[in-house]
């Protein structure tokens, strides 16, 4: 893997096209279970199909509603699980990549020479390796960790409304 690949699957989105679909199916289940929550809008009747709900149904519903963000999140936490240790794998394979050049570590090299081949090695775009770092903590922060925390929060309002 180039210096090049590697930084750019860094700062990219860390979740796979499985786990994007899991984590959009997570927040559209469990921002519609907080606007319930919040607006107190359980439906009583579909016109449209003339179905009316008891109240025994609408707490049904809410069953319903938390079982299946319950599993979109049981869902998204397996498909980003691999994603995260797939990213590991890759910093270890371009790792392992660079340590075995020919003239990595020849005998003979400075000091500098070696803080120079690590350096390459570390950051090898030349950039501030903090800012990179920095915003790889963003997109895990906001790819992953928001949505986890939103949809427990909605879990708990659901529970909360079965409660009542």
């Amino acid at each position: 893997m180039s210096p090049d690949e590697y930084i750019k699957s860094k700062i990219t989105s860390p979740l796979s096209e499985t786990s994007i679909r899991a984590k959009s199916n997570l927040l559209i289940a469990s921002s519609t279970s907080i606007v319930i929550y919040h607006t107190g809008l359980i439906p009583t009747q579909i016109e449209g199909l003339g179905i009316t709900f008891s109240p025994s149904q609408q707490l049904a519903f809410i069953s319903c509603l938390l079982i299946l963000v319950s599993y979109q999140l049981v869902s998204f936490s397996l498909s980003a699980i691999p994603d995260y240790y797939i990213s590991k794998l890759r910093r270890k394979a371009y790792t392992e990549s660079c340590l075995q050049k020919e003239d990595f570590l020849k005998p003979g090299h400075t000091f500098e020479e070696l803080k120079a081949d690590f350096n390459e090695i570390f950051n090898p775009l030349e950039t501030d390796s903090f800012i990179i770092t920095k915003l790889t903590i963003y997109r895990v922060l906001f790819d992953v960790a928001i949505p986890m925390s939103i949809s427990l929060y909605s879990i708990v309002v659901l529970i909360k409304l079965l409660c009542k």
